[in-house]
């Protein structure tokens, strides 16, 4: 939708973008429980009904013809009271609603746009994924979910306000209405202005600093070339420049704030004076009427100020909103949690696999046969496709052709089965936590069981109350060997029937090297290993070449 000023886009926002809005809110924040966001909508409407304490208790005062007994004072004093405490109690109850909201509606979103950048967005980088769950996700929260909820209450106050004025009388009231918006468009257009102008200082400023930082850097390079004069003459152009710009910056603040106190001439005081003057041509209107009137407009401002702020933050926000409910459409793929079973593996085999990437073969009409408790090695240069491999069997990226299929007691086969294998990383990755969170991971693992595969692994005589031990900086409190035999025991402990172990050994010294394989060796399990050092002392059941 074009318009012929520019500037005025976020006064006039597009009203085909509420709907899409509340959808979005409602999408995320109403599911979880609809009777609470009701009551909360409602509540931010009686919100409303704070603006008109002050006509109200005018009104009332003007009403009162004559305080005969302490009666009347204190049936006003009650009067008084009961509209103070009512309308601020249904203010701070409204209050606590948008916060509970914000605070259980925000968790929903965070949680599963986390879990959505884990399982469908693998090769997005860390740095990227760690902006969006922080800095990005607080921004579209608080500057597209919350205007989204506070523009219904903003809404009410001018609809409400409105609708005092137009009781009082109808075309005084639409009077002052009218007046409230001229002053909101001046306004912004002084903000524009302002914004503009605040710019154009920012610019000369930076000259200035740039020109300053440069000239003393280079200071012994002007006198040694005897350039000195010359670059403070320079110096001196780009002050005055500056100066100017402040200079005219604050002549223009200056005027602005003059223009916008004179504005409310037109808002505040032009209205009265028509109103006046039209009860003079015999528009029926009391003076008491008049100035509760006036007090009501003067309350209008406020919130189409907000409004027009709550659509500002929505304008602002509208490319990452945009792009987070993208992100947040996507269906969750389901996740496997841990669990055991009965169904005993056999061996892992691979049919006529074939994978390329940019047009270049890696490998082609590859098979294998991976059996229970046996070592394998897989070799070839870099760049041959080895973590390819490694990545197809973790079914983290699919065969361009051919199969792969676990194989379980009497023949059954099955294509899903990435639960059953374990990845031993190179740089495993240890968290700011004790060794028993570190092995459980938060899931409910005995302490028996992480004790008995720590001690399968060799750790336990390597740390005082081992289970308690906290390891900082990812690991840097203890030896790459120890940290690998950590990955190893987290396998264990998950019962894997596969564990792939790639270039574990390349990191370490030649004893941590040979114990860690010793102990790959050692395990029941089928490991897979990728590797470009060989101990030739170790024997391996099979290996696969991608020279």
């Amino acid at each position: 939708m074009k318009r012929r000023f520019p500037s005025l886009e976020v006064v006039f926002f597009d009203v085909v973008e509420i709907p899409h809005i509340v959808v979005s809110v409602n999408r995320y924040i109403v599911p979880f429980n609809k009777y609470l966001v009701t009551l909360t909508l409602v509540a931010c409407a009686l919100n409303s009904l704070v603006f008109l304490i002050e006509p109200l208790i005018t009104s009332k005062i003007f009403d009162l013809t004559s305080l005969n007994n302490h009666q009347d004072t204190l049936s006003f004093l009650g009067y008084g009271l009961t509209l103070y405490v009512v309308l601020y109690s249904v203010m701070f109850i409204a209050n606590l609603l948008i916060n509970h909201i914000m605070t259980i509606g925000c968790g929903r979103i965070r949680l599963r746009l986390y879990q959505n950048l884990i399982l469908n967005h693998r090769e997005m980088s860390h740095d990227k994924k760690i902006s969006m769950l922080t800095q990005d996700v607080e921004y579209y929260l608080w500057n597209h979910i919350s205007p989204s909820i506070l523009l219904v209450s903003h809404v009410s106050n001018v609809l409400l306000l409105s609708a005092y004025l137009l009781s009082k009388n109808m075309l005084i009231g639409l009077i002052f209405i009218a007046c409230a918006f001229v002053f909101l468009v001046v306004q912004h257009v002084i903000g524009q202005k302002a914004e503009q102008k605040g710019s154009e200082l920012a610019v000369a400023r930076q000259k200035l600093l740039g020109l300053l930082s440069d000239v003393v850097a280079g200071h012994s390079t002007l006198i040694q070339n005897q350039a000195l004069f010359a670059s403070l003459k320079q110096v001196k152009k780009q002050s005055e420049h500056y100066e100017s710009s402040r200079q005219a910056f604050e002549i223009f603040r200056s005027f602005f704030t003059l223009l916008a106190h004179l504005m409310l001439f037109i808002s505040q005081f032009l209205p009265i004076f028509l109103g006046l003057a039209l009860t003079l041509l015999g528009v029926k209107l009391r003076t008491t009427d008049l100035i509760a009137m006036f007090i009501a407009a003067t309350r209008l401002e406020q919130p189409l100020k907000n409004i027009v702020d709550d659509m500002f933050r929505l304008n602002g926000a509208k490319a990452i909103a945009k792009h987070f409910e993208t992100l947040l459409e996507q269906p969750i793929p389901k996740y496997q949690l841990h669990a055991t079973t009965d169904d005993r593996f056999e061996c892992l085999d691979g049919h006529h696999l074939a994978k390329s990437f940019a047009g270049r073969t890696l490998f082609s009409d590859l098979s294998f046969h991976f059996e229970k408790g046996k070592k394998y090695l897989i070799k070839g240069p870099s760049g041959s496709g080895k973590s390819t491999l490694f990545k197809l069997i973790l079914q983290e990226m699919s065969p361009d052709e051919g199969t792969l299929d676990m194989v379980l007691a009497g023949g059954q086969t099955t294509d899903n089965y990435h639960h059953r294998i374990g990845l031993i990383a190179q740089s495993p990755y240890l968290f700011n936590d004790s060794i028993r969170y570190n092995l459980t991971l938060g899931e409910a693992f005995s302490d028996e069981l992480l004790l008995e595969k720590l001690e399968q692994v060799g750790l336990t005589d390597e740390f005082d109350d081992i289970l308690n031990y906290q390891i900082v900086n990812n690991g840097e409190n203890i030896s790459g060997g120890q940290k690998t035999r950590l990955e190893i025991a987290r396998s264990l402990i998950r019962q894997k029937d596969v564990l792939l172990a790639d270039e574990v050994t390349a990191p370490l010294d030649v004893n941590n090297a040979k114990t860690i394989r010793q102990l790959l060796f050692s395990l029941p399990v089928t490991v897979i290993e990728i590797a470009h050092h060989i101990d030739d002392t170790f024997i391996y059941d099979g290996d696969i070449d991608l020279s």
